[in-house]
């Protein structure tokens, strides 16, 4: 409890007043903690569905290089061209592929670089 001396009610006042304000400080501070973290994990699920996505894509690439190589492999006078089309969707596959494991791993860092700010703000 704040005490006052009978003389100066002003600096109660004031007192109360600036104890009110850090109070609400306080609680603006922790709702925007927490809305960091909603965001931070919201971040952390849309970088899944990106990688899910493209791991969806290498597979659909790879299936459509397949249809091309089978169409190829009846012969006729298109396998060249069906077989070069063939490759491209392989290469759409890999890059797709390669794409997801590097936004996996980057997913990964940034993740441990937020926990670490997480302790290092939960200490201070």
């Amino acid at each position: 409890m704040v005490q006052t001396t009978r003389n100066d009610p002003l600096e109660s006042s004031e007192h109360l007043h600036a104890v009110a304000q850090a109070v609400l400080a306080g609680q603006r501070a922790e709702q925007a903690r927490q809305a960091a973290g909603v965001a931070r994990r919201l971040a952390a699920d849309s970088v899944q569905a990106a990688v899910e996505s493209l791991g969806l894509s290498a597979v659909s690439q790879d299936r459509t290089a397949q249809a091309f190589e089978d169409s190829a492999d009846r012969g006729g006078r298109r396998s060249a061209f069906l077989r070069a089309h063939a490759a491209e969707h392989r290469r759409f596959a890999e890059e797709d592929r390669r794409m997801a494991q590097e936004l996996r791993r980057r997913g990964r860092n940034w993740l441990a670089a937020q926990a670490r700010l997480d302790r290092w703000t939960s200490e201070s």
